[in-house]
C-alpha cells in the first residue's frame, strides 16, 4: 500500500547548460504542481513530502515549492511561503556557488544543517545532488502534519534516512589517518596523499582526514621562515584539502569512525592508533580497512612493521610489488595489493620554459647517510667537472653536506615547499633522481613519488641507477639511466647541450605520466579494489549516475 508520494524536482538536465530552456525553472515547477494536483485528486488524504538540501555549485533558482537556494527569499515569496498549510521554510544566508574559495562557509553551512536535523528530527533527508548529509540548505515540514506514523519516528535522536536525488545512496564517506597533508616538510607521503583527497573530493566523495596536532613535519614547518606563508599557499592549492588536528589522547575514534564506508590508515600512523582502529572494525564497524605502506621500513627494520596489528584490516596498499609480496610472505597481512604513488597533476604540469636560469635543479633531503656517497657520485661531482650551474632543495644538510655543496659549485636553497617545485623545474635544463640505497638496492620498482613530479612537469629527468622491475616507464626514452658517475656527466652534457634532445625526453616522459601515473588512475585503481571488497557500485561512483536526456 503507498503511503506518500515524494515529488522529485527535477529539471530537464540540459538546462543546467542552456538556461534559455527554462530560466527560472518556472516549466519545470508548474510540472511539480501539476503532478500534486493529479496525485491530491486521486487520494485527498495521501501525504506528499517535500524535503531538500541544496549542494555547493550548480544550483539554479527554484520555485516556491522548493522555496529557494542561491538568493534570499523575497517578500512576496515569504507571504505565500506562510500561507501554504504545514510548509516551514528553514532559509540560510550562504550564497556559496558564487565564491571562489568557499570552504570554510561550506564547512559552517553543513554544520548548520546538522544541527537543524538534529532540532527537527525529520524521517527523510533529501540531498538535492550527490554531497554528505552536511551540506547548505534544508526545507520541510517541521511540525510532522501530514507525515503517517509509519513514517514518523518515535526518537527525536535517531539518524534520518538519506536519499538523493539520483536514486543512490549517498556518496562513499572516507576517513584518512596520516602523519600530516598540511606539512610536507621531510614528509614526501603527503605528495601523493593530497592529490588522492583531491581526486576523491572531485568525484564527489566526502573525504575526512586526520592528523596529529604534534606532528613532527609540521613542527618544523612551523619553524621555517616562510612556514605560515606556505601554509596559507597549501590551502590555495589543494582546496579540498582540510585536514584535521587531533590530540592523541582526547581522539574520539567511535565518533570519528561512525558512519564511514572506507577507512585508510597510513604506515606513519601510531602503532597504537593502528590497533585501536583494527579493534572498531572488529567490534562491529561496518567500513572497508585498508593499511597504507610507502616507506622502506618492511625491509630495513621488519621488527618495527611486525609490531603493527593488521589483523582486522582488509588488507594493505603497498607501493610496490616487492613490498606487496613482503607483508603477505611475512604474514603481516591475509591481503595486499601494489598502488603505486604518482602525481598529483592538478599541481605538478609543465611551466613555461623560457626562463631557464640555471642548468640543473635537484629537489631532495639529505638524510640519514642513506645515498651519501650516491650524491657525491651523481651531483655533486659531475656538476663540478662540467661546471654547470646549479641547485639544490631541501632539508637536513649538515654542515659537511653544505660545504660539499659549496665546494661543488651547487647553490643551496633550503627548504620548498612542494607545490613550488613545478616552477623550480621550470627554471632549469635537466633534473636527476638519486634514490636512496634501500630503493635502489632492496626495493626494485619503487622509484618513490620524485620521479613522476619531475616527468608529470616536462622536466628532463637522468636517474642514478634503480630497477624498473614492473615496467613503469621506458629508460631511455622516458628518462636517461647513468650506471655511474661517468654516464651521468656524459647524459647530462648532452642534454644541456641539445634543446631537441631535451624536448623529446621531456614529451615522452610527460605523455608516460599522463596516460599511467596520474592520482585519478591510482583513484580508479583504489575503487576498483574497494569494489572487491563488496562495495557498491553506486557508492564508489556517485557521479557516473548522472543521465543526460538527448
Amino acid at each position: 500500500m503507498i503511503e506518500a508520494v515524494t515529488l522529485w524536482n527535477e529539471p530537464n538536465n540540459k538546462s543546467h547548460w542552456d538556461l534559455e530552456l527554462d530560466k527560472d525553472w518556472r516549466i519545470s515547477s508548474r510540472r511539480v504542481r501539476l503532478a500534486g494536483a493529479a496525485v491530491r485528486a486521486e487520494h485527498p488524504t495521501l501525504p506528499r513530502v517535500l524535503m531538500t538540501a541544496g549542494t555547493v555549485g550548480g544550483v539554479w533558482s527554484y520555485a516556491l515549492e522548493l522555496a529557494t537556494m542561491g538568493a534570499p527569499l523575497s517578500s512576496s515569496q515569504w507571504q505565500e511561503a506562510r500561507a501554504l498549510p504545514g510548509l516551514t521554510v528553514h532559509e540560510s544566508h550562504w550564497r556559496l556557488e558564487w565564491m571562489e574559495a568557499p570552504w570554510d562557509d561550506v564547512r559552517a553551512a553543513g554544520e548548520w544543517l546538522l544541527e537543524l536535523e538534529a532540532r527537527l528530527s525529520p524521517d527523510v533527508v533529501h540531498l538535492n545532488g550527490a554531497g554528505p548529509p552536511a551540506r547548505a540548505h534544508l526545507h520541510l515540514r517541521a511540525d510532522g502534519g501530514g507525515v503517517p506514523p509509519t513514517l514518523r519516528g518515535p526518537a527525536p535522536a535517531r539518524t534520518p534516512s538519506v536519499l538523493t536525488n539520483r536514486g543512490v545512496p549517498p556518496p562513499m564517506r572516507v576517513i584518512l589517518f596520516c602523519h600530516s597533508l598540511l606539512s610536507d616538510w621531510n614528509h614526501g607521503n603527503a605528495h601523493f596523499l593530497r592529490g588522492v583527497v583531491t581526486e576523491l573530493s572531485s568525484r564527489g566523495h566526502s573525504v575526512r582526514v586526520l592528523e596529529p596536532a604534534d606532528a613532527w613535519s609540521f613542527q618544523s614547518l612551523l619553524e621555517e621562515p616562510l612556514g605560515l606563508a606556505a601554509l596559507n599557499e597549501v590551502r590555495v592549492h589543494y582546496p579540498h584539502v582540510r585536514p584535521e588536528r587531533y590530540v592523541p589522547q582526547a581522539l574520539d575514534l567511535e565518533a570519528v569512525l561512525d558512519g564511514a564506508d572506507l577507512v585508510l590508515v597510513h604506515a606513519w600512523t601510531p602503532p597504537d592508533l593502528v590497533r585501536r582502529i583494527g579493534e572498531h572494525r572488529r567490534d562491529g564497524g561496518r567500513f572497508r580497512l585498508l593499511f597504507h605502506d610507502t616507506h622502506h621500513r618492511g625491509v630495513t627494520t621488519p621488527d618495527g612493521m611486525a609490531g603493527y596489528d593488521l589483523s582486522q584490516y582488509d588488507g594493505v596498499l603497498a607501493f610496490g610489488d616487492v613490498l606487496r609480496d613482503l607483508y603477505l610472505e611475512k604474514g603481516w597481512t591475509r591481503h595486499a595489493w601494489t598502488w603505486h604513488e604518482a602525481a598529483d597533476v592538478r599541481v605538478f604540469h609543465p611551466h613555461p620554459r623560457n626562463r631557464e636560469v640555471r642548468d640543473l635543479v635537484w629537489v631532495g633531503n639529505w638524510g640519514d647517510d642513506e645515498r651519501t656517497k650516491e650524491l657525491e657520485e651523481f651531483l655533486l661531482e659531475p656538476v663540478r667537472t662540467l661546471d654547470l650551474t646549479a641547485r639544490v632543495h631541501g632539508v637536513r644538510y649538515p654542515a659537511p653536506a653544505l660545504r660539499a655543496l659549496f665546494d661543488a659549485g651547487i647553490e643551496y636553497a633550503g627548504w620548498l615547499p612542494n607545490h613550488r617545485v613545478p616552477l623550480a623545474f621550470s627554471q632549469a635544463r635537466v633534473t636527476v633522481h638519486i634514490p636512496r640505497r634501500p630503493y635502489a638496492t632492496r626495493l626494485p620498482g619503487i622509484p618513490t613519488i620524485r620521479p613522476f613530479e619531475a616527468l608529470a612537469c616536462g622536466i628532463p629527468l637522468v636517474s642514478a641507477p634503480w630497477e624498473d622491475s614492473e615496467g613503469l616507464f621506458t629508460a631511455g626514452r622516458d628518462y636517461l639511466v647513468a650506471r655511474d658517475g661517468t654516464e651521468m656527466r656524459r647524459h647530462l652534457s648532452a642534454l644541456i647541450a641539445d634543446r631537441e634532445m631535451r624536448h623529446a625526453f621531456a614529451e615522452a616522459g610527460l605523455r608516460t605520466v599522463l596516460s599511467r601515473h596520474t592520482c585519478a588512475h591510482r583513484v580508479e585503481a583504489l575503487l576498483g579494489i574497494c569494489q572487491s571488497l563488496g562495495m557498491s557500485s553506486d557508492v564508489l561512483h556517485p557521479l557516473s549516475s548522472e543521465r543526460v536526456p538527448a
